[in-house]
């Protein structure tokens, strides 16, 4: 008598380990919460006042205009008024 193969089962995180994995990290992470990201003691990284300089011009960010309205984030340098 052979055996029969079992149906592959479709596994939402590739595999059964996978599932398993996720569904201990589902419950514990409203306790633990997310990874902490760079050293314990550090201090926050603090932006410059005056937003930097444009890759692009050159010129101040402070003068730019920052579009995000659409699915991707334009930025419009200035133009000179002559």
């Amino acid at each position: 008598m052979t055996r029969r193969r079992r149906d592959p089962v479709e596994h939402e995180h590739g595999s059964r380990l996978g599932d398993l994995v996720e569904r201990m990290n589902a419950r514990l992470r409203p306790y633990i919460g997310g990874a902490q990201l760079g050293l314990k003691n550090e201090a926050p990284l603090v932006a410059p006042d005056h937003g930097g300089v444009c890759p692009l011009c050159r010129r101040p960010m402070d003068e730019h205009v920052v579009d995000r309205s659409g699915p991707r984030t334009m930025l419009h340098c200035p133009t000179d008024a002559a």
